[in-house]
């Protein structure tokens, strides 16, 4: 999975880096809305993490820049965001598909970041619920572990 993670504030955007590599996405970072749009022309990301709080009043017109460009179809989540009701409805209203508060923990981050995936592409999230290594098979929503099939 391609994370594009768009913040200048490496206090925040450096641990959750790290984090997000430990579990195994590719994230690519951009200190700005206007890098990664431009980036969205030519590459192709499963989600969009944009730092709220980094952006302040610029974040509603960086937001609709990004919607403007081609390629803008990936999930979107606000992360790091102060607790403003304003924001939020702003965030909503310009495809925003979650939102983060300030000081939410890597896994509650990881955990938003699975649950926009599963509701955007249901599809993918059942194809994944089944893993086979011969001769075992596993049915994670089940639960159940199979050898040779049965």
């Amino acid at each position: 999975m391609r994370v594009a993670l768009t913040s200048s504030d490496t206090a925040f955007a450096d641990p959750l880096l790290a984090t997000l590599e430990e579990a195994g996405r590719s994230v690519l970072r951009f200190d700005t809305p206007q890098l990664l749009a431009q980036a969205l022309g030519h590459e192709h990301f499963d989600l969009l993490l944009v730092d709220g709080a980094g952006f302040g009043q610029r974040l509603p017109h960086s937001l609709r820049r990004l919607a403007g460009r081609r390629g803008f179809d990936a999930p979107l989540i606000l992360a790091n965001c102060p607790d403003s009701e304003t924001l939020l409805a702003d965030g909503f209203a310009l495809g925003a598909d979650d939102f983060i508060r300030r000081g939410a923990g890597p896994r509650e981050v990881l955990a938003r970041i699975d649950a926009v995936l599963r509701r955007r592409n249901p599809a993918l999230s059942r194809q994944t619920a089944r893993l086979h290594f011969r001769p075992y098979s596993f049915d994670l929503a089940a639960r159940v572990a199979c050898l040779h099939g049965k």
